[in-house]
């Protein structure tokens, strides 16, 4: 092809530069690369397309590489462009270097006295004319020179088409009809497809993070400043022991019953909270009345009861309630102006502790005032014991449903027999 090309160039008045002589394989870095090879390699490989197009296309015109052959510069390595170029294949025509850089690594005295005949650039470096090898050299790259061009010019006066070994006509243009790329709508659709499914996966990749962060936050992850509440973020259930000895003097009290209603005086006169004697709020208006510390720590808690599988909110005029089908988890009040977590639940450590405490109640009934964090904690904890409680409470009903149905088939099979 390269061949041919040539040919056919040169039969028609032009001629081209075939390029890059030698060993030009990589565009990265090429500028001072080090090639080494055998000199086996080199001709079998690397110079062949170039003996081709010289000897059998008659090119006359040759571009030099950027890369060294070994340690030597390819356009300044007269073995390359004089004594194998020349001297063996016959080349007579110019040889010209790639783009020129610098003095420092494409000097002109080495190109010319290597075999090159013309600067690809401009080149401000200076020539000394006094050295008769460099004037003798330059001589004969002009005589290079004049004679590509002189040849291409005269080949093509005197050139005959019938020699020719390919011919092509460019008079008549044929249009060829454009099919319909449909690999092109395929290729959309599925970038389509990729980007779309980026787009989903990066929104349920970030959703779910700030899902649980918020959740985490609300449950139990902070107080009113913004501190974490240690260990406030576990919901995995805990044992009755844990929840026993987070339930302490300081952060839960037992009580007994009191009234539905939210907030009540306690005193004649006027009650703690500054309310007038025997005047009874609803629980929307005693909990706007909490400090803005308080409401976090009743939502906190409030959040995380609804965190447990299949738990839902009943709000009341007393208060929230929270429960698992008919099971209540917590209830959510507000009595003396504090946020309370009330429990229905009996152990042995509840009655442990109001036997010690010789306080006396007609049922058991579990309060955490939550006035401080560590009272989040404790009413977090206690809610997963009644999770716990409900959990199992479901699973004894259904061993005992299956208990049953065994006793039904066992009796049906033994009257059968009969």
């Amino acid at each position: 092809m390269a061949a041919e090309s040539c040919r056919g160039s040169i039969n028609n008045g032009q001629y081209v530069y075939l390029k890059h002589f030698a060993a030009n394989e990589s565009e990265t870095n090429r500028i001072g690369l080090y090639t080494w090879l055998t000199e086996q390699s080199l001709r079998e490989l690397y110079l062949r397309p170039f003996e081709i197009g010289v000897k059998r296309g008659g090119a006359k015109g040759i571009m030099a590489a950027f890369n060294r052959i070994g340690a030597v510069w390819a356009g300044g390595n007269r073995a390359m462009t004089q004594e194998i170029l020349r001297d063996e294949w016959g080349f007579r025509g110019s040889v010209v270097t790639d783009s020129y850089q610098n003095s420092r690594y494409n000097p002109i005295k080495q190109a010319v006295i290597g075999g090159v005949d013309l600067m690809l650039g401009t080149c401000t470096e200076s020539i000394d004319m006094s050295d008769p090898a460099l004037y003798a050299e330059m001589r004969e790259s002009a005589k290079n020179i004049i004679y590509a061009w002189c040849n291409a010019y005269a080949t093509a006066k005197t050139h005959d088409p019938s020699e020719d070994r390919f011919t092509a006509s460019v008079d008549f243009v044929v249009t060829v009809p454009k099919p319909f790329p449909y690999w092109f709508v395929g290729l959309v659709a599925i970038n389509v497809v990729v980007i779309a499914g980026i787009i989903v996966g990066t929104f349920f990749l970030f959703k779910p993070k700030k899902k649980r962060a918020n959740k985490d936050a609300a449950a139990v992850g902070g107080d009113a400043n913004g501190n974490t509440v240690p260990n406030a973020g576990n919901i995995a259930p805990v044992n009755a022991d844990e929840a026993s000895a987070a339930v302490n003097a300081d952060s839960a009290a037992m009580i007994a019953p009191e009234p539905a209603v939210s907030a009540t005086a306690v005193a004649a006169g006027e009650s703690a909270d500054g309310i007038p004697s025997g005047e009874t709020l609803s629980f929307a208006d005693a909990f706007e009345q909490l400090p803005e510390d308080a409401k976090t720590r009743f939502k906190q808690v409030e959040k995380y009861a609804l965190n447990i599988s299949g738990a839902e909110e009943k709000a009341t005029g007393t208060g929230v309630t929270v429960k698992i089908g008919s099971k209540r988890l917590v209830r959510l009040k507000v009595r003396r102006g504090k946020p309370v977590a009330l429990f229905d639940m009996e152990n042995d450590e509840l009655r442990s502790y109001r036997k010690e405490s010789g306080i006396k109640f007609p049922h058991a009934e579990t309060m955490i005032t939550l006035d401080k964090d560590d009272s989040v904690t404790a009413a977090c904890r206690m809610i997963n014991i009644a999770a716990e409680r409900v959990q199992r409470e479901k699973e004894q009903a259904a061993e005992r449903r299956r208990e049953a149905r065994r006793n039904h088939r066992d009796t049906s099979g033994d009257d059968e027999d009969e």
